[in-house]
């Protein structure tokens, strides 16, 4: 009888072990459900469809807002002739679909992450009140600075599924070239001439909207701050990575006058670009947030702090740092710690400035992208759109895993409303508006964001003007298309891969448990059968 038990136990564990077997095997990948905020407006004919298309039907301009004491309002286009223009950019807003999507199905305008009606539950408080208090806080920093806010909730707001943190990562692109395209309609055409100057600051996927802004942008900006980037080891685990190492290094960073200054600030997912290459100029301080906040509340403290340094002339940091506030970036360290949470703007200098800008140490490969179908030449290397109506031109190409970010130059003859868009898989990643002849060069979409293989490149020109001479003259070209290589790229992995790590750990643990519960009862009969047999 003993004999038998011992085989019928080890047979019920056999057969748990096959069970487990057969639910690791059986989770698939299945895609993570995006919200409908970033695939409500179709795509235009000839690009091929996808999950997330990032298309949008809102004007850009309706995406700032003008801080006017109590909260942003509406910007003129043309409106801002110069000064400083401190503009910033939210983050991810998980939990707040559903909020946003009611408020919006009642709007004819687009309904912005400023709205009063967004409500936090944890605080009870406008979503945006940190962001209020930072407007607040600059404004009485700088009384004639013009302080502007980008809203893109619209493709940020989404469940609290914590996959749905991709969704929101990979609009940050499109967003980012948005946000710039919407600043330069605000400028006048003398912004820089009447001496204007420009300051971007971005929170969490923000950061990334902020940077890719600065990239974007005709206008160079005079500083860069980034709040909470997310970059570590957990973040790119749910595909929510910034990497902003990369695209950084495009940029003209430095303490000189004529380069831009960077300031980053890390309290919960960021971390220093202190030893990243090129990055060298950057300030990297790491805050020490309440001890009593949950993680979101540590996310969002350097909103606050940066508000507070702002508010204490005293401090000599954060906001001081700046030069358009009149620091000296030439003497500020290139890493500080705040090392008691009691104390935010006490902070202790961890390293000391930068001897040189360290950006020629950076180097990367390129290859011409050689492209084959309709309207694109392989052997001029370029993609020609004209005509009176929408005007599509889609063709594949293949990347490595060393591919890191397709480079290309614009060249626009437009009139008002027409566009020029790039997908790459059906996805939005840059858009140019303008009106007469515009060109520029060095323009880029990323591609440490897609898996190495086959893709599609799909270019698309909007006509605004659909009959007369307007319709006529609108054409646009792409030309020198080129692949830029790198080794070692960190790549955010499919959500739908992590999810499934998860659910197969879940799974493993579950069986442990009840195999562990099985032998303890298997245990506790045997005992009882020697006892009363």
């Amino acid at each position: 009888m003993g004999n038998n038990l011992v085989l019928h136990r080890r047979g019920v564990v056999i057969a748990l072990a096959l069970i487990l077997a057969l639910f690791a095997t059986s989770c698939s990948s299945k895609p993570i459900p995006v919200t409908s905020g970033v695939s409500a407006t179709p795509a235009p004919n000839g690009v091929p469809t996808a999950l997330q298309n990032d298309m949008s039907p809102w004007p850009l301009l309706e995406r700032l807002g003008q801080w006017n004491g109590s909260t942003f309002v509406p910007v003129a286009a043309n409106s801002v002739r110069g000064g400083q223009v401190i503009a910033l950019a939210h983050g991810w807003s998980p939990g707040f679909a559903d909020d946003y999507n009611n408020l919006q199905n009642d709007s004819s305008s687009l309904v912005t992450f400023w709205n009063t009606q967004l409500i936090d539950p944890q605080t009870n408080q406008p979503l945006a009140t940190n962001f209020f208090t930072l407007a607040s806080a600059l404004q009485a920093a700088a009384p004639n600075a013009t302080i502007v806010m980008y809203s893109w909730i619209d493709q940020s707001a989404t469940t609290n599924n914590i996959f749905q943190a991709e969704q929101g990562e990979r609009a940050t692109e499109i967003n980012g070239h948005r946000m710039a395209a919407a600043i330069e309609q605000m400028l006048s055409a003398n912004f820089v001439a009447d001496g204007g100057q420009l300051h971007l600051i971005g929170h969490s996927f923000g950061a990334n909207v902020a940077t890719t802004a600065a990239l974007s942008l005709a206008i160079q900006p005079k500083q860069l701050t980034l709040f909470d980037s997310p970059e570590n080891n957990l973040a790119r685990f749910g595909g929510a990575a910034n990497d902003l190492q990369y695209k950084l290094t495009r940029l003209p960073l430095g303490r000189d006058a004529n380069e831009i200054f960077v300031d980053n600030y890390i309290s919960e997912v960021g971390v220093s670009y202190g030893d990243d290459p090129g990055l060298a100029s950057v300030v990297n301080t790491k805050l020490a947030p309440p001890k009593k906040d949950n993680g979101g509340q540590r996310h969002q403290f350097p909103i606050l702090w940066y508000a507070q340094s702002a508010q204490s002339p005293s401090g000599q940091v954060g906001y001081w740092w700046s030069p358009m506030a009149g620091g000296n970036p030439q003497t500020i360290g290139a890493s500080y710690e705040q090392t008691d949470p009691t104390l935010p703007l006490q902070l202790e200098q961890t390293s000391p400035p930068p001897v040189a800008n360290e950006a020629d140490l950076v180097g990367y490969s390129a290859n011409e992208l050689v492209i084959v179908g309709e309207r694109a030449s392989a052997t001029t290397n370029q993609v020609s759109l004209s005509g009176a109506q929408t005007t599509t031109a889609s063709m594949q190409f293949t990347s490595t895993d060393e591919s890191l970010w397709l480079t290309f130059d614009a060249q626009l003859q437009t009139s008002a409303n027409d566009s020029l868009l790039i997908f790459i898989d059906g996805r939005l990643r840059w858009i140019q508006q303008g009106t007469g002849q515009t060109s520029s060069t060095g323009d880029f979409v990323i591609l440490y964001d897609v898996a190495p293989g086959t893709h599609t490149f799909s270019a698309v020109l909007t006509n605004g003007a659909t009959t007369g001479a307007a319709a006529a003259a609108t054409s646009a070209s792409l030309t020198n298309l080129k692949i830029v290589n790198a080794t070692d790229i960190k790549r955010n992995p499919e959500t739908a891969n992590s999810r499934n790590v998860i659910e197969r750990l879940i799974v493993a643990v579950g069986v442990i448990l009840l195999l562990m519960l099985l032998t303890v009862l298997l245990r506790f009969g045997q005992l009882l059968w020697r006892r009363f047999r």
